[in-house]
């Protein structure tokens, strides 16, 4: 299959978020698929564990995230410690200290992946492994020597997605490519 790239467009004629319409291999469309992450300058958040902070009082002071931030720097002898976190999925977007600005949207086979974008993508090469040892069912015959970050990224993948099927690394799935600018709030 292969993807050109495009805006679903309403009725009135105003566009609607990114889209991809979808070519069969043998010629024809199979149709749009409309992209879950938006399009160029939808604004995404991050949804992370968190928890009322609560004072020593009993007065809430605000949110407490799980991997640290503001409330969890400060001095834990002025709140209370948290006994119960809540996933992210309940965190409202007003509570949300990360923003994602989306920058751009597209469909590529998941092999597509540079060792630049793989290094953006936050991974560490393991050094265990032989720089000589072949990524699964890479077409274009790279390495672990050769590109130690996109191993590790085929690594972390496949811990992930192995067992959906169609998903593994060396499946090749079409995933969808997300660029965005990262806004903290203070």
């Amino acid at each position: 299959m292969t993807g050109v790239p495009g805006n679903l467009v309403r009725a009135d004629g105003s566009a609607m978020h990114c889209g991809w319409q979808m070519e069969h291999p043998r010629g024809g469309p199979l149709g749009w698929v409309r992209s879950p992450y938006g399009g160029p300058g939808d604004r995404l958040w991050v949804r992370e564990t968190w928890a009322d902070a609560l004072s020593l009082d009993g007065k809430r002071l605000g949110i407490a995230f799980r991997a640290g931030g503001p409330l969890s720097m400060q001095h834990p002898d002025h709140w209370r410690p948290v006994t119960k976190w809540k996933p992210g999925i309940h965190l409202r977007r007003v509570n949300a200290r990360i923003t994602l600005d989306v920058l751009s949207v597209r469909v590529e086979r998941l092999h597509a992946i540079t060792e630049e974008d793989a290094k953006a993508e936050g991974v560490t090469p393991d050094a265990r492994i032989s720089p000589e040892q072949p990524l699964c069912a890479d077409a274009q015959r790279r390495t672990f020597g050769t590109h130690p970050h996109v191993g590790a990224f085929a690594m972390l993948w496949d811990g992930i997605n192995d067992e959906r099927p169609g998903c593994a690394w060396s499946d090749n799935p079409w995933v969808w490519r997300v660029e965005f600018s990262r806004r903290v709030r203070p």
